[in-house]
């Protein structure tokens, strides 16, 4: 299970059993009720890891949102007993408006799916980097 952090949406999501696809699963406004749901998510997906975005700048700096985020694994570690990465996600709410305009989605309508989309971006990266081996994130 994937999350794209930001202080205003969090956008989630999942992928099949088998880690080969990723898809959307919600996005919820990060406010004071944002953990109960995402306690309620984890309860039905039953996901083996979580990977939370962490939105470094280009440079490679930490983002404005660095403790924030780091705030945020530290609350999922509390009902979540397995693994939480965190994964570099430059770019990827760019990408996700880049995706959802191809898709015909116009910028006014984006809203709510970017952030899903982000989220599913961030898990394609991930489940590709595990089919190949390769590292994907730091081990919160």
């Amino acid at each position: 299970m994937a999350f794209d952090f930001g202080l205003a949406r969090i956008g989630v999501a999942a992928s099949d059993s088998h880690q080969i696809l990723a898809s959307p699963v919600s996005t919820l406004k990060n406010d004071q009720h944002v953990l109960i749901q995402i306690s309620e998510l984890l309860r039905e997906i039953e996901p083996k890891f979580l990977v939370v975005g962490n939105p470094t700048q280009l440079s490679g700096q930490p983002g404005t949102i660095d403790m924030a985020v780091r705030d945020f694994i530290s609350e999922l570690k509390k009902s979540f007993p397995g693994e939480v990465y965190l994964v570099d996600e430059r770019l990827s709410s760019r990408a996700a408006s880049t995706q959802l305009r191809e898709a015909g989605i116009s910028a006014s309508k984006q809203k709510q799916s970017i952030d899903q989309q982000a989220a599913v971006n961030i898990l394609n990266f991930v489940l590709d980097c595990i089919s190949n081996n390769k590292n994907f994130g730091q081990l919160f």
